[in-house]
């Protein structure tokens, strides 16, 4: 069980971190199948800033991993992260995103 109380979840060889996770991946596969969606990935993953190194020490890279990335029948990508609510390193992360335009 997660730290917010969801249970992972399988569906076709793939595992899900809640079950409203798997319910809008279900979603997102019946969009595919009316070609409302071309592309679906899951857990693609962005890098917000490098690592780096600062007074002899390496920083970690910061990354940002959603739930999903689909591109639409017009050609327009959506990234999605499924959540019960808004957590504070989300919209730090989110933020983040948004300045490098990846949207």
């Amino acid at each position: 069980m997660s730290k917010y109380g969801n249970k992972k979840v399988k569906f076709n060889g793939e595992t899900f971190d809640s079950k409203l996770e798997l319910d809008y991946y279900r979603y997102l596969l019946n969009q595919k199948e009316l070609g409302e969606i071309v592309n679906i990935d899951m857990k693609p993953v962005f890098i917000l800033q490098p690592g780096f190194t600062y007074c002899g020490k390496s920083i970690r890279k910061i990354t940002y991993t959603p739930d999903f990335m689909f591109e639409d029948k017009h050609g327009k990508i959506h990234i999605v992260d499924v959540k019960g609510m808004k957590t504070n390193e989300f919209k730090l992360k989110e933020k983040m995103l948004i300045k490098l335009d990846v949207q």
